[in-house]
């Protein structure tokens, strides 16, 4: 699971970059080497490293809490039900509250 958040933050990377690139050149008139100008002194590239980090933490985390939370699985079938909402709640609480963690050290550190 950490490999394809990792795989899956590059590809949101991506994507935003190319539709940021097509709507300046089509619809703002910029040309492409402007785009890519501005873009190298606008985002920095430890703003992408720091978001690399955090989806790899998020995945581990993820992945963690959802094997534990399935080890503790009951046999029935609303046993199981159960524990994949338990799961899912608890992932979404811990990427929150990790999350909470990586802004707070990005401000204290400047990012």
């Amino acid at each position: 699971m950490r490999g394809w958040l990792s795989l899956l933050y590059l590809y949101g990377c991506l994507l935003g970059l190319a539709g940021g690139f097509f709507v300046s050149i089509l619809m703002l008139n910029i040309t492409p080497a402007l785009f890519l100008a501005e873009l190298r002194t606008a985002v920095a590239l430890s703003e992408f490293y720091l978001g690399l980090i955090k989806s790899i933490c998020f995945g581990a985390f993820i992945a963690i809490a959802s094997c534990r939370i399935g080890l503790d699985a009951g046999r029935s079938a609303a046993d199981v039900g159960n524990s994949a909402t338990q799961a899912v709640v608890s992932g979404i609480i811990g990427v929150i509250a990790i999350d909470a963690v990586f802004a707070m050290c990005a401000d204290v550190l400047g990012f």
